[in-house]
This record gives C-alpha cells, sequence and structure tokens, in this order.
C-alpha cells in the first residue's frame, strides 16, 4: 500500500515538474520572439539616405 502510494505521489510531483518546465520553455520562446521583434522594429531601416523608424 506505501509503495503505490509513494509511486503515486513520485509520478505526481513528476507531472507537475514537466508541466513548469514546458511552461519555462514555452516563456522562454515567447520573450526571444518578443525581443526578435523588437530588436527588428527598432532597429533603423535607411531607406536611400531617410531614416525610417
Amino acid at each position: 500500500m506505501t509503495n503505490s502510494l509513494n509511486f503515486a505521489i513520485y509520478n505526481v510531483s513528476k507531472i507537475k515538474k514537466a508541466k513548469e518546465f514546458a511552461n519555462f520553455t514555452k516563456n522562454l520562446q515567447k520573450t526571444l520572439d518578443k525581443r526578435k521583434k523588437n530588436s527588428y522594429n527598432t532597429r533603423p531601416r535607411t531607406v536611400g539616405l531617410k531614416r525610417v523608424v
């Protein structure tokens, strides 16, 4: 009985960790995308001699 209980607790904690890790990676990807987008938007692009920001 105690064995199965411990096993269940272990599995739950593992699933929780996996979920947290997934969220972490998702957020990381989001921030990277945001940074990429921002860097692209903030970089002044030159069209001829006129600077377009």
